[in-house]
Parts: C-alpha cells; sequence; structure tokens
C-alpha cells in the first residue's frame, strides 16, 4: 500500500472507529463499515486537509471502497 493509501485507511479507521488492520480495501464501505453522508464528509474534509484536494459530490456518490478513493486521490494530486 502506498502513502495516499496509508493515509486514506488511517482516516476511514479514525472516523469509523474502527481497527485498520480490520477494514479490506474492496469492501463497501458503506455497507460493511457503516459509512454515513456525515461520516463521508469527515473522509473527504480530511483528505481536503490532507492533500488540498476538493472531490466533487458527483465524484464522491461514485466512490464504494478504499481502492476507487485511493485512485481518485491519486488522480487529483
Amino acid at each position: 500500500m502506498n502513502n495516499a493509501g496509508m493515509e486514506i485507511l488511517k482516516i476511514v479507521s479514525e472516523v469509523c472507529a474502527i481497527d485498520p488492520e480490520k477494514i479490506r480495501k474492496d469492501a463497501d464501505i458503506y455497507q460493511e463499515y457503516g459509512v454515513d453522508s456525515m461520516m463521508a464528509i469527515k473522509i473527504l474534509a480530511a483528505l481536503d486537509i490532507q492533500y488540498n484536494i476538493e472531490i466533487s459530490t458527483e465524484e464522491a456518490m461514485k466512490i464504494r471502497t478504499l481502492n476507487e478513493l485511493e485512485k481518485l486521490v491519486e488522480k487529483l494530486v
């Protein structure tokens, strides 16, 4: 896992209050980890602060897994 992947995993684990070792990058974050709209906003805000990027609502709605989120962050950085 690259640096972006590690940072994303850290952010998601903090927002969801889940041990990072229990998070799978291919799992649906909404179904598997209970991410709701407020949690998603917190994750996106943390990524904005960490990487100085903005992810549009349209793009955010398409993201279901950490793999997808990592690819998007790498594209925008």
